[in-house]
């Protein structure tokens, strides 16, 4: 029979075990390399529930297809480190993910039922605003020539709202590409 040390390490080890898959899959969901985000999403979404404790929920309304492939990534992501954020300030009980695809643009939000916090206080503090990842999520927003809110009261939660273009923005993110430099 095993000794309560070594059950415990069994036990600290299978909880290591899952943790690193956890972490692993949120660096590069396997629904990625076939570029279905809803799917991917809802995985997620599923795995940060049994994670974190908080009760999540979803709501997609529109056609998936019209999402450039490379906003999908941005878009995944933001939504990860809005959730993120939840699970370490928010001390919320619930989450809610909703995506709306449109035909010109996409609208994403996602808000929780937190303690919320006041936000002039936190933009005019630009490392405390970098730490929470609001930086991050705007720059996403930004690339694919989007723009993403941060509305919170205290007592009364926080939502982020991105709004990101659809319509022939792929040359956004080409944009971004480094120029070839050639020498004369």
């Amino acid at each position: 029979n095993p000794t309560p040390k070594l059950k415990e390490i069994k036990s600290q080890l299978k909880k290591a075990i899952e943790e690193t898959r956890y972490i692993v899959f949120n660096l590069k969901p396997i629904y990625f390399e076939k570029m279905d985000l809803m799917p991917a999403l809802r995985s997620y979404l599923k795995s940060y529930e049994k994670e974190s404790g908080i009760a999540t929920t979803i709501k997609i309304v529109g056609e998936e297809a019209r999402i450039p492939a490379r906003a999908k990534v941005f878009l995944f992501r933001i939504v990860q480190e809005s959730l993120s954020n939840v699970k370490r300030h928010a001390q919320a009980r619930n989450a809610h993910v909703e995506i709306h695809v449109k035909a010109k643009d996409l609208f994403v939000e996602i808000a929780d039922d937190g303690i919320g916090f006041d936000i002039s206080g936190l933009e005019n503090d630009p490392e405390r605003w970098a730490s929470f990842g609001v930086r991050g999520i705007e720059e996403r927003a930004k690339l694919l020539g989007g723009h993403a809110l941060i509305e919170s009261i205290p007592g009364k939660g926080t939502t982020v709202k991105v709004t990101l273009p659809l319509e022939d923005r792929e040359d956004v993110l080409y944009k971004l590409k480094p120029k070839r430099i050639t020498k004369k």
